[in-house]
């Protein structure tokens, strides 16, 4: 029944990391969802068609980028791109979701790419951006 979702595969006689996958896939899939709600929401905070928009915009471009998916798997660290450029643009986008009056909770998932989750450090630089750029 699953196989009409993605292929299946027997990952193992530990039946721990069958769940450790699916976990790693929901994982993978609630980024992409809060990415595509924040999104919506702020096209939708200038009077834009947040459904218009991710049908004829995010959906392709997304689409485009699935090819570079397995290449962020290898890194250890975004060599291809500055952690100091995802820093910036990730502050811009910040500051611009605030100033449209976003939630903050929609901007948790914009970290990810630049720093593991157990580093604040790399959080509290990123909003100390923002909030320098702001205005």
């Amino acid at each position: 029944m699953l196989d009409v979702l993605a292929e299946s595969d027997h990952l193992g006689a530990d039946a721990g990391l069958a769940a450790l996958y699916d976990l790693a896939m929901l994982g993978g899939m609630y980024g992409m969802f809060a990415g595509a709600r924040h999104a919506a929401a702020l096209v939708a905070t200038v009077g834009g068609d947040p459904v218009r928009f991710v049908e004829q915009r995010l959906v392709p471009w997304l689409t485009a980028l699935l090819p570079v998916l397995p290449s962020t798997a290898e890194a250890d660290d975004p060599a291809d791109s500055s952690v100091a450029m995802q820093r910036v643009a990730i502050a811009n986008i910040i500051r611009a979701s605030r100033e449209q009056g976003l939630s903050g909770d929609l901007l948790a998932h914009l970290l990810a790419p630049i720093a593991p989750p157990a580093d604040p450090r790399i959080t509290e630089d990123v909003l100390r951006l923002a909030d320098r750029t702001a205005g």
